[in-house]
């Protein structure tokens, strides 16, 4: 698929714009039915989002940015994630067309802190501390804040920062509201790949308040959310090959003749189906100013079964190349593997919180909450692959990606010749559980309070996490792909030689099952029956993490601006058990690490004019290894990519320690509904934690293979990343009609990074980037506000970013093998029209331009690594409220 350029994503941006001018005064004839009475509910859109995001960032202590509902408590994103990407220096990850994880000025998910109103939640990741943003639809919150500074009352895990989402009560909106939306459409994916798809969600909220003096309120959401998508996708291989003048392969990468030469083509289709469901309750108490109270439920479901199918062309070690040119030969030896995966994944989350404020007559605030959660992720898994040896394939690598054609044809597609391969049963299991208690007392901490202010609080959180894994393997059973073919085609990023072989998976299990009839009376034929214990006890393992926080802070507020110091003292107690491999032999193992940190912090804030205030902070925040990398675990091994892979917990890990530096000056422009703000951004990270990894050949199924085994460590060599951000919001109502209705919001960072690494050969690579860090992270949305009339194109740009998933660290030879994501730039639409004020319209276009995703290697990211086909979604909607 073509990738639009720059100039045409402006070009775009522009006509936008155009049309909407162009639309307004027709549209704005378009009237309501003469003398008809309806409830009037003022709907500012953008500009009311704004201003809300603006007064938060103002009165701040700490460097922050907001995203903030309109006045019908409306964020207008498909999720939560969708949404944080209008914050500056907040971008989030795509997996499979959907947003799932949040970075912060570029840093990884498990760098940061994600809060429900200031409570730690659970999260169904595997292994790690990233928070499924996808499993969370946006009106789950009415603000969402994100810290990048460190403060004695924030949560210390904050190297990128802390983003709280701050949820709805009934006291934001006007007595029995009710607000439902709902939207539908087709995700356009090209014909070829399975065409066009559904697409859709529905939500609805509404809030009361009663009692004596309406002293209760009460606010309800529920929402539904469903996407269908074909994901066609390309790689070639995880390594590159080199040829010599005579065919033979070259001894070292970048040798022989100097041409590179793709290791294989493997092609993918995920057929994505999720689904989501989510409903939350808020109960608030205010019977006077002094005292307020909340009580909070929510429940989100979500449920991805994904569909892979493959065909996977590997160039057998030793093969030849003959013919060769810059962009073509003919490879002598390669294995074809077709293979069906049926993945399925389960994510619960559900909870409660509930606290409460009460100032005291000497202007004493007392605060108190709790809270617990629930997650639970079930993650099913059915592998069946058919291979056949001793196939020569032609390739051609002056294309978008490139192809593989088999030389003889009629063998490459009789599927009798496949064999199976294996089947393989796996399923990973995860329960958390995640305990909140917080309390804190302060007087004159507020930013509207003057003189000398303290706060001082304390606040637990405990982690109970249980993972499992089951896995077995069956081998050699006597059936082949012929046995099992649907006699249908699909297509991977590109298509040709036929395509890939669509897997019947109710053939593969009738396949299966008249295979191993036997296997309940007696085990008997050739098949071979592989129960992975070491693999299964591997992924087995159980966490307690107990982290208990104190902290004290002083303020001083004044005309000319605050300043606040203070420290916050977290004490960390990690626990695990699982089972390791020593000297041959599996048995139990316990681990068990406390370790204390104490982070002081300093902020000031200086207001350089009635208009404008300069902040500088330092901070020092810290990093927990993810769960896996630190937890007792001997090693879980898995088969299923190109090359076997066995990650094993380290126990001695260190948490990482960053010292922060920040400083900003903004400028508020029209009394606040307008910013401009600069800042810059110094880290150095102590004890950064990085994958080492050791090629070693161990049997996996009675047969030698390479296995790279990893294990994650600390570095003894300090990182440090700096930046630049910026941020500029403001309405063009400065112009004539029809143009003053538009408006802009657009930031950007840029960041500088060095993370020296050493491998498993000793060498030291001072890397530029630090696991799915972006250096490079810019949002401009074009905004216009007419009175019925309202649109928005934004345009978002990610730069490169080290996919530390496929990393290979083993020594200097490899280096080149690890991947990068390629930059991108993205387009989304919308545009609504208020048909009355209770009804809008609206249509919302999302990846406009059909943007992919691609990923290189090679010591200058000249290699294509990987490519993956996403197509625009467009959705038709509308909203009643009342």
């Amino acid at each position: 698929m073509t990738v639009p350029s720059f100039s045409t994503a402006c070009r775009l941006l522009l006509l936008t714009g155009c049309a909407l001018v162009a639309l307004r005064p027709a549209l704005a004839q378009t009237t309501g039915a003469e003398g008809e009475e309806l409830q009037e509910i003022t709907v500012t859109g953008q500009r009311t989002s704004n201003l809300r995001a603006t007064a938060v960032k103002r009165d701040a202590v700490q460097v922050l940015d907001a995203v903030s509902a309109d006045e019908t408590g409306t964020l207008p994103d498909f999720n939560v994630a969708d949404a944080l990407k209008r914050v500056a220096g907040v971008n989030v990850l795509i997996y499979q067309g959907e947003p799932r994880f949040v970075t912060i000025r570029g840093f990884d998910a498990n760098y940061d802190t994600v809060t429900i109103d200031g409570f730690t939640f659970a999260t169904p990741d595997s292994g790690g501390r990233q928070v499924y943003m996808e499993t969370l639809p946006s009106n789950l919150a009415q603000r969402m804040e994100v810290y990048k500074s460190g403060s004695p009352d924030l949560d210390g895990h904050a190297v990128g920062g802390v983003v709280n989402l701050v949820t709805p009560s009934a006291f934001d909106f006007p007595d029995a509201t009710t607000v439902v939306s709902a939207k539908g459409g087709y995700n356009l994916q090209r014909d070829d790949a399975d065409g066009r798809t559904p697409a859709g969600e529905g939500q609805v909220r509404s809030s009361w308040q009663f009692g004596r003096d309406d002293q209760f309120g009460l606010l309800v959401s529920a929402s539904y959310w469903e996407r269908d998508i074909f994901v066609p996708q390309e790689e070639t291989a995880s390594a590159t090959n080199w040829y010599q003048a005579n065919g033979k392969p070259a001894a070292t990468p970048y040798g022989g003749n100097g041409i590179a030469v793709p290791a294989g083509r493997l092609w993918y289709n995920y057929q994505d189906d999720r689904r989501r469901l989510g409903t939350s309750a808020r109960l608030d108490w205010k019977p006077n100013p002094q005292l307020s109270a909340h009580l909070s439920s929510f429940y989100y479901y979500q449920h991805e079964t994904a569909v892979r199918n493959d065909l996977n062309a590997a160039v057998n070690n030793g093969a030849t190349d003959s013919g060769q040119t810059e962009t073509s030969g003919t490879l002598s030896a390669a294995s074809q593997y077709a293979q069906r995966a049926n993945l399925n994944f389960t994510r619960k989350l559900w909870g409660a919180n509930g606290g409460g404020s009460y100032i005291f007559a000497d202007d004493l605030i007392a605060d108190l909450g709790a809270s617990w959660s629930r997650a639970l992720l079930d993650n099913p898994q059915i592998f069946d692959r058919f291979t056949q040896n001793n196939l020569a394939f032609t390739y051609d690598t002056s294309g978008d990606a490139p192809l593989f054609t088999a030389v003889d044809g009629p063998k490459a597609h009789n599927w009798a010749l496949y064999n199976q391969n294996y089947r393989q049963f796996q399923d990973y299991q995860l329960g958390e559980n995640v305990f909140d208690v917080q309390a804190s007392l302060s007087r004159h901490a507020g930013p509207g309070d003057r003189g000398l202010g303290f706060k001082v609080g304390a606040k637990w959180v405990g982690t109970r996490q249980n993972n499992s894994l089951t896995q077995t393997t069956y081998n050699a059973g006597g059936y082949t792909l012929a046995d099992t073919f649907a006699g249908q085609y699909t297509c991977g990023y590109t298509c040709n030689d036929g395509g890939i072989p669509l897997i019947n998976q109710a053939l593969a299990d009738q396949a299966f099952w008249r295979s191993y009839a036997k296997v309940a009376a007696a085990y008997a034929g050739s098949a071979t029956q592989t129960s992975d214990t070491a693999s299964a006890l591997g992924g087995d393992y159980q966490v307690d993490e107990d982290i208990y926080a104190g902290y004290g802070l002083l303020a001083y507020t004044a005309d000319w601006g605050r300043i606040q110091a203070g420290v916050r003292v977290e004490t960390t107690r990690f626990a695990s058990d699982g089972y390791v491999k020593t000297n041959g032999v599996i048995g139990p193992a316990t681990s068990d690490k406390t370790y204390t940190n104490p982070l002081p912090s300093v902020t000031a804030t200086v207001h350089t004019t009635d208009d404008s205030q300069l902040r500088l902070a330092y901070s020092r925040t810290l990093g927990r290894p993810r769960y896996s990398d630190q937890a007792t675990h001997g090693g879980s091994l898995s088969t299923t990519g190109a090359i076997y892979t066995l990650s094993q917990g380290n126990a001695d890990l260190n948490p990482r320690l960053s010292d922060n530096v920040d400083v900003a000056e903004e400028w508020y422009l029209d009394h606040g509904r307008g910013l401009v703000s600069l800042g810059g951004y110094y880290k150095t990270i102590h004890n950064e934690i990085f994958t080492f990894t050791q090629t070693e050949t161990l049997a996996v199924n009675g047969v030698n293979v390479p296995v790279n085994v990893s294990e994650a460590r600390n570095s003894p060599h300090d990182a440090t990343v700096k930046g630049l951000e910026f941020n500029v919001i403001h309405d063009f109502d400065f112009l004539p009609e029809p143009y003053s209705g538009f408006g802009i919001a657009a930031n950007g960072m840029i960041s500088w990074t060095s993370f020296p690494i050493i491998l498993g050969d000793g060498t030291v690579v001072d890397r530029h980037e630090l696991p799915q860090q972006a250096n490079r992270i810019f949002n401009v949305s074009l905004y216009y506000e007419g009175d019925k009339l309202h649109g928005r194109i934004a345009w978002n740009h990610t730069g490169k970013m080290w996919d530390d998933r496929y990393s290979n660290l083993t020594g200097a030879a490899t280096y080149y093998q690890n991947r990068d994501y390629m930059p991108a730039d993205r387009l989304d639409l919308q545009l609504s029209y208020d048909v009355s004020s209770m009804l809008s319209v609206s249509v919302t276009v999302q990846n406009l331009t059909g943007e992919d995703v691609r990923e290189n290697d090679g010591r200058d990211l000249e290699l294509g690594r990987q490519y993956i086909g996403f197509a625009p979604t467009v959705l038709l909607g509308a909203a009643l409220r009342f």
